[in-house]
């Protein structure tokens, strides 16, 4: 089955409704809910796709023979029997960004895994060894990344796997569309987002649209400094933007408070002594993808907020892009002692990333762990290796918290999350291209126009253009789909 609907129209509602229904037959274990990224899963309660199917995150390494399916590791036999023993629906969410070649992939593992554990009635030769499947897309949220021409929709893959996948994906024919919306609540700004999703917006839209930006002369530029606008959240596609606009939040916060804002440096070696001026020099250089997302400096100070930057346990909602707010850092025991004047500084350097910081996560199902309050989790420095240098390279192993300060983010890490207040960067960009999704999705993540400022200008061919011609004609065919399927169900009630 699919489920289609727009954002805000209640498919992750649904999906709790699914769970509540599993529960109250008494068979939860039957149900598995999974999502493409983490932060996705955390907000169902459920865990990454490649997680729970037991996919390398990166297959480039991986034998052709597809050996790693059907002949597993010990370990990995393991997780699939504790991922998929008895189950008998699987939900994927936020499938816009799921691939044909992952859609082949999942089919062939849990097929594989189901005739050989000697399901009743399991088969390798049916799709997913007839296990269930229930996909809930909005194709016009983000493609899958960096390789639009694996999107589902796509109608000429390109290698045997997507074929298949693509092969796959035509045979959910039932299909139930959600027309509701229940997240926006200003229905003029409804319409315009409905308009925007096939690149059909007016000059009237457009003209609202740029009332909406803070520079404009129509625009009712808010109080930044007071509730509820203070807590507003910047919604950029530019990490560089992200990560200036989330060090000076965290300075403006200090001074607000008070509190000391602590310069965390990240501990980096090679071969278990510490860098040379030539390692430092390289590393300095290399961007935060090249570190593996572990920045070389983080700031930090109680009471600020942050974000979680890595898959830490999603089953518990302790993922990439979890938020909350810092209640305690404890330092690591090498740095020099402070006296009680040091204490009282508004910034201290450390040598060292602190050894732990509390957090208090928005949303977590871990229970109450000792000693803190519910919610409250503690975070320790994690490690990571990447390499400098050439001829010969050079390996460097850092530690640093799996963190960063979250008062901006990604238009990545918001798809799929509801924000009360906040601030959109759609202008535009020299080095990269923006598309319409990338402007879909930052408008529709509040609730209407009093809710949603823009921080500068944009190109109007954001919501003048559709797309994708693929999409079009997909999404007549969902359309087609979702009316045979409501006459089905009519002539069956």
């Amino acid at each position: 089955m699919q489920i289609h609907g727009q954002g805000g129209t209640g498919k992750t509602k649904l999906l709790h409704a699914i769970t509540e229904l599993f529960a109250s037959r008494g068979c939860s274990h039957a149900l598995a809910k999974t999502a493409l990224s983490g932060v996705a899963a955390s907000q169902i309660g459920g865990s990454t796709l490649h997680s729970w199917a037991t996919i390398p995150a990166n297959l480039k390494g991986l034998p052709t023979s597809d050996s790693w399916i059907y002949h597993p590791s010990v370990e990995t036999m393991k997780r699939r029997e504790r991922n998929m023993r008895d189950k008998s629906l699987l939900v994927v969410d936020e499938s816009s960004m799921l691939t044909t070649n992952l859609l082949s992939l999942v089919s062939q593992v849990t097929g594989a895994f189901r005739e050989a554990s000697g399901i009743r009635n399991a088969s390798s030769t049916n799709p997913f060894g007839g296990l269930g499947v229930i996909i809930i897309i909005d194709f016009h949220q983000f493609p899958p990344v960096g390789s639009a021409t694996h999107a589902l929709y796509y109608p000429a893959p390109t290698t045997t796997k997507c074929q298949l996948g693509r092969n796959l994906y035509l045979q959910f024919s039932t299909v139930v569309k959600l027309d509701q919306q229940m997240r926006i609540t200003d229905p003029v700004w409804h319409n315009i987002l409905q308009r925007s999703r096939e690149g059909a917006c007016t000059a009237e839209d457009l003209t609202i649209i740029h009332s909406l930006v803070l520079s404009n002369d129509q625009c009712d530029v808010p109080d930044f400094s007071v509730a509820p606008w203070n807590d507003a959240i910047l919604i950029t596609p530019r990490n560089s933007v992200q990560t200036y606009w989330n060090n000076r939040a965290v300075v403006k916060h200090c001074i607000s408070t008070k509190n000391t804002l602590y310069i965390c440096n990240a501990e980096d070696s090679s071969h278990g002594c510490g860098l040379n001026m030539e390692q430092r020099f390289q590393t300095a250089k290399l961007s935060l993808k090249q570190t593996e997302q572990t920045p070389t400096i983080l700031r930090l100070s109680i009471g600020m907020r942050v974000m979680v930057t890595r898959n830490l346990a999603t089953s518990v909602n302790l993922c990439n892009g979890s938020r909350g707010r810092v209640v305690d850092i404890a330092l690591d025991s090498r740095e020099p002692r402070f006296t009680a004047a040091t204490s009282q500084k508004s910034e201290v350097n450390l040598h060292y990333p602190p050894v732990l910081v509390i957090v208090e996560l928005d949303f977590c199902d871990f229970p109450c762990l000792p000693g803190l309050k519910l919610r409250q989790v503690p975070l320790s420095p994690i490690q990571v290796k990447f390499s400098v240098g050439s001829h010969p390279t050079t390996r460097i192993t850092r530690r640093q918290l799996p963190l960063i300060p979250a008062y901006a983010f990604t238009d990545y890490k918001a798809q799929g999350q509801t924000i009360d207040y906040i601030l959109v960067d759609i202008g535009k960009t020299t080095c990269f291209s923006l598309s319409p999704f990338n402007a879909y999705v930052a408008l529709s993540r509040s609730r209407g126009r009093q809710t949603i400022r823009l921080l500068r200008e944009f190109e109007e061919s954001l919501f003048t253009r559709h797309p994708s011609e693929f999409l079009r004609e997909e999404d007549y065919r969902i359309e087609q789909l979702a009316k045979e399927t409501r006459e089905r169900i009519m002539d069956i009630i």
